[in-house]
């Protein structure tokens, strides 16, 4: 009685899924890549339908657009369609496939997996460095691909490369001192898998040399305080202090300009005899100095090299007033070496003259 009762539903329950068999009758499975596979250059996509009616039709979809269809002319209970998929041409990311299949009886089925697609950016080219004053100019051809995010630029300090900074241009600019440098470029480019973006290889360093820029030219002599003009070969430049300071035209070096002391109508007074002298243009470093000083300089400062002291330390009426004293006591040492050379004098004239006078006498 109880193995009946068994039987009857058994038959039940297979009499009431027929129908339902008989109407979807198909199955779809993705065979490749697996589900959540990180993927890179070109992959093959591989889908599979059956049937027990017969297939009539197998299509490929990624991310919804139909790349393959597979039909069969003949009853097949078995088929297979795959697409080979270059992978370096799209953006980043996750991606689905789905297999969509439609059986001979009027059944369908569908299936899909997602799959990660993670590739490296290509290394950028054409990577070039120039140089016009003291400016590096670095410029690249922009990467083909589809989701470069920016562009990493670095420098080779010692043994080790150094980041100077990351831009989405495809050049970049910087004043730098003069020397050699040598620098690289990296593309960068969105990634599912890396924090920050995945890297391309970085293209072969390119070097550059910055010159220093040629000594500016100097007054022959220093002008007092309303300073000159300067006439030079290529780019004549306003001296003076303040800024100011258009009455005479001179010419010269620095030598002459900053020498060891100071010249009064042709007779000379050394800085060797301990009085301050003007500090020669010569032990400047190229820079930028924009002092105003009580001798003639450039108006903008003279070109010098970068961080170097200030010319304002320089100035004897402005930081160093005991300079200017020890000039006012040399002054007055010299009147007094010369009060008492013509006192002496006198009194020789004198006793020359007493002398006379007593030998006249007598």
């Amino acid at each position: 009685m109880r193995r009946l009762a068994f039987t009857a539903i058994v038959g039940l329950v297979l009499g009431m899924a027929a129908p339902a068999f008989a109407q979807t009758g198909a199955t779809a499975r993705v065979l490749a890549p697996a589900d959540g596979q990180v993927v890179v250059g070109t992959v093959t996509a591989r889908g599979e339908g059956s049937a027990t009616a017969g297939v009539r039709s197998v299509k490929l979809f990624i991310e919804g657009a139909l790349v393959a269809t597979k039909e069969s002319s003949e009853l097949r209970q078995r088929l297979e369609v795959d697409y080979s998929w270059t992978t370096t041409s799209v953006r980043n990311g996750w991606y689905q496939i789905r297999v969509d299949v439609a059986a001979a009886g009027g059944g369908s089925a569908s299936s899909h997996r997602n799959i990660r697609v993670d590739n490296a950016p290509s290394t950028p080219t054409g990577f070039t460095g120039t140089v016009k004053d003291q400016t590096v100019f670095l410029s690249w051809a922009p990467n083909p691909e589809p989701d470069i995010s920016g562009y990493r630029i670095e420098t080779l300090i010692g043994d080790s490369w150094t980041l100077v900074t990351e831009t989405n241009s495809t050049s970049y600019a910087a004043e730098v001192d003069p020397g050699t440098y040598q620098y690289r470029v990296t593309a960068l480019r969105s990634s599912p898998t890396m924090a920050g973006g995945r890297p391309s290889d970085p293209t072969s360093a390119t070097a550059v040399t910055v010159e220093p820029p040629p000594p500016s030219q100097v007054p022959k002599t220093g002008g007092g305080v309303g300073g000159g003009r300067v006439k030079g070969d290529d780019d004549p430049r306003i001296y003076g202090r303040d800024g100011r300071g258009t009455t005479a035209d001179v010419r010269g070096t620095a030598r002459k300009f900053a020498g060891g002391g100071l010249s009064f109508g042709g007779l000379s007074l050394p800085g060797q005899l301990g009085l301050p002298s003007l500090p020669t243009t010569e032990s400047f470093k190229w820079g930028s100095y924009k002092e105003s000083l009580p001798y003639s300089l450039p108006e903008g400062g003279i070109p010098l090299e970068a961080a170097p002291p200030r010319l304002a330390a320089l100035s004897t009426t402005k930081v160093l007033p005991l300079d200017a004293l020890r000039w006012v006591a040399a002054g007055a040492l010299m009147l007094v070496v010369a009060g008492l050379l013509h006192f002496f004098g006198l009194r020789a004239e004198i006793a020359e003259k007493l002398a006379a006078s007593k030998a006249a006498t007598s």
